[in-house]
């Protein structure tokens, strides 16, 4: 709810509160990466993450890394993350179109 002074502040608040570890800040975000930073995000204001869904019905479900699996069922069941052509693409980076998308999906989702 508040506005960082800088961007480095936002970091070291993203870093303090187990949303991200803080490395390669600059780098392009992937859509596992974006999707993991919200549902620690959403642990971390205690929203409910309960709920999920399987991988298994996408081809690339193996293919979320281990610290992503619980936060990709979770924006899958949320329908946060949508397929692509039938794939959830975690490796993929997230273009600005699909932030876009996702943001508004989970600000509709969590009612921000």
């Amino acid at each position: 709810g508040e506005q960082p002074e800088s961007m480095d502040v936002a970091l070291e608040w993203t870093v303090e509160n187990g949303i991200t570890d803080g490395t390669a800040p600059a780098d392009n975000l992937s859509r596992q990466q974006l999707v993991t930073a919200l549902y620690r995000y959403c642990e971390l204001k205690k929203y409910d993450t309960a709920d999920s869904a399987e991988l298994t019905g996408f081809p690339d479900g193996d293919s979320v890394a281990e610290y992503a699996v619980g936060a990709m069922k979770w924006a899958i069941d949320a329908e946060i993350i949508r397929g692509s052509d039938g794939e959830i693409k975690p490796n993929d980076t997230a273009t600005r179109a699909e932030f876009a998308a996702v943001m508004q999906r989970f600000c509709a989702k969590i009612g921000a």
